[in-house]
């Protein structure tokens, strides 16, 4: 069975479920309905600038593609992924994702690079590669990582949150190029063909632009300008390193980290590269040995102390990052620590009447500090929880968690009717699976 087999069966046995449950089918049309009005059809991504990459807009059209075949998801989805990854947005030199463009065609970001929107994306893009064998979308999911693992992660093998985007006072100093530099720095035959491919003015050759590209398609370059392109690549880098370079929010943050630890256990597992999976064993001995203490779960870790108990979301995240480090590995004690996130969620998110989710309980009487079920950009707490409970019960081939799961979100099934966009992530979980 190739990925794509794998990634439909898998999703066509979740949606039994759904119609085992009866479970109104028209809030999935309606979500896709209100994406589609959003969509920008010529840039690809959703709404007027500033335009964020929105990761669970584009797992819903993944998993809605899957579940309809619905042709125009799949377009919508294709062209955000394909444009993002080809615009100024991405990093086209050091790779990675800056947090959102301030224009329609994903040219000119704002300059920051977080943990959380790149470990997010990795894991969209290696999913739409393996359901539509895309190489380009491969190839993309494997540059965040390699910008994940080169420039947040910490000696001792956690990551940190974020590269900030003020370098000497100017926003994204550190990343631009005039076209005259490029010359300069490659000889006219080589400086040339970058500036052309990479949307340089040589009009203008002294202006500063970041490099993008979506002036070619890539498969419309000769194997030797590819191989002209790839060398040059790692020149440029090696040179912009010399200069100023942004400043790094060096927090480690627990769910964070679980979800960086997700990201990388899935690659190594989905792409065969037990690389990645050793990445992810490394920063789950970090998040294990410094912000997990005698059963207890801390949120942060800065300058070598642990701070703030554990919200439901790093419990939540770890299970997840458990759950997928045990697919990849088969080591037994992955699995067993899952069963303890899990466990430890069960126990905090019941109430005084042993019932499960939101419940009359003001909010300084819950169990958790803070107990949150809207999605974000980043999945909540409640997500997550909903998604590893039921992975989880499939590996074990037991009802017990996923009873748990169905009673989370019942608890706010109501919420989801009144707005799904605002708990996406969390009705992705509950039908096919983040």
């Amino acid at each position: 069975m190739n990925k794509r087999e794998f990634e439909k069966s898998y999703t066509e046995k979740l949606n039994e479920s759904i119609n085992k449950r009866g479970f109104d089918i028209s809030l999935l049309e309606s979500i896709k309905t209100s994406l589609d009005r959003k969509f920008d059809r010529e840039n690809g991504g959703f709404g007027l600038p500033p335009k964020f990459p929105m990761p669970q807009y584009l797992l819903f059209l993944l998993n809605y593609y899957l579940y309809k075949n619905d042709q125009s998801a799949k377009d919508m989805l294709v062209n955000t992924l394909v444009q993002m990854s080809r615009g100024g947005i991405f990093d086209q030199i050091g790779y990675g994702f800056f947090s959102y463009s301030t224009d329609r065609e994903w040219k000119i970001p704002h300059y920051k690079k977080k943990l959380s929107d790149n470990a997010l994306l990795a894991i969209v893009y290696l999913k739409a590669s393996a359901v539509l064998q895309s190489k380009e979308l491969r190839e993309t999911a494997e540059k965040i990582l390699e910008f994940i693992i080169r420039d947040l992660r910490s000696e001792e093998g956690g990551f940190y949150t974020a590269l900030n985007e003020d370098i000497e006072g100017v926003e994204g100093n550190h990343y631009l190029f005039s076209a005259n530099e490029i010359v300069n720095l490659l000889g006219e035959t080589l400086g040339n063909l970058y500036n052309n491919f990479h949307g340089l003015d040589l009009d203008n050759i002294e202006k500063k632009r970041l490099p993008n590209i979506l002036r070619y398609r890539i498969e419309e370059l000769s194997e030797m300008e590819k191989a002209s392109l790839n060398s040059i690549n790692q020149m440029l880098l090696d040179y912009r390193e010399l200069r100023a370079n942004p400043l790094r929010d060096e927090k480690i943050l627990t769910s964070l980290n679980g979800l960086s630890i997700w990201a990388l256990s899935y690659a190594g597992a989905v792409l065969e590269r037990p690389f990645y999976v050793n990445q992810a064993k490394k920063a789950y001995d970090f998040v294990n040995k410094n912000l997990i203490i005698e059963g207890q779960i801390f949120s942060e870790f800065v300058d070598g102390k642990n701070y703030k108990n554990g919200l439901l979301e790093d419990y939540s995240f770890l299970l997840v990052a458990s759950i997928n480090l045990y697919k990849a590995t088969k080591e037994e004690k992955y699995l067993i620590h899952a069963k303890e996130f899990a466990d430890w969620i069960l126990l905090k998110l019941k109430d005084k009447n042993n019932k499960l989710g939101l419940s009359d309980l003001k909010e300084n009487e819950l169990p958790f500090e803070l107990i949150e079920f809207e999605d974000e950009v980043i999945p909540s707490g409640g997500a997550m929880a909903i998604l590893g409970f039921k992975e989880l019960s499939v590996i074990l081939g037991e009802d017990y968690y996923k009873k748990q799961a169905d009673e989370l979100f019942k608890s706010i099934e109501n919420r989801i009717v009144e707005s799904p966009m605002v708990y996406l992530y969390t009705l992705i979980a509950n039908l096919w699976g983040i």
